[in-house]
């Protein structure tokens, strides 16, 4: 007797663990695998790519908006809508666009200007963040713009402008790769 009430013990418990267990794994839902977006940019009809020695194409960190440089001035596109709209205030020869880390901004080097400049994506004046020379590799991130000087090296500089300071220096009769 003690014999079948422990293998009836056993099997009950196994039965239970068994049950269980399909349970959680079916109850857990599906995975959540990242998904992955392709994108083709074709640009409207009149409209060519400005300044393709450069950086001339920007993504949001949300993955909600890109922002690129053509006809000499800014375009913004949500990548739910088919249309891009200009960023008013970035008319003559605008590069190098790279998004805040809210993605509520955008910054820039005005090449009429000399300028690294931030303007709203919902619209309004661009603000004059720093005089450059020329820089490339911008990137934006919460510890402020970065971006690369031919002849005094990495930059780094607040979003809300002043005088940029030097990360990294280029010695004298040297200039930085691109």
């Amino acid at each position: 007797r003690w014999r079948s009430a422990m293998a009836a013990g056993m099997t009950a418990l196994l039965a239970s663990s068994l049950t269980a267990a399909t349970i959680w794994y079916v109850g857990r839902g599906p995975s959540t695998a990242t998904p992955v977006t392709r994108l083709s940019l074709d640009l409207p009809a009149g409209q060519t790519f400005s300044g393709t020695s450069r950086h001339i194409v920007a993504i949001s960190l949300d993955g909600t908006q890109i922002v690129y440089s053509a006809n000499d001035r800014l375009f913004i596109r949500g990548l739910a809508q088919f249309d891009a709209r200009p960023l008013q205030g970035t008319e003559g020869d605008s590069r190098e666009p790279v998004f805040s880390p809210d993605s509520r901004s955008v910054a820039f080097y005005s090449v009429a200007e000399q300028s690294i400049r931030r303007v709203a994506i919902s619209g309004g004046a661009p603000v004059v963040i720093s005089r450059a020379e020329e820089p490339s590799g911008m990137s934006w991130g919460p510890d402020g713009i970065v971006f690369g000087q031919p002849t005094t090296g990495i930059m780094r500089v607040g979003p809300e402008g002043g005088s940029p300071e030097a990360i990294v220096r280029v010695e004298d009769g040297q200039t930085r790769a691109e």
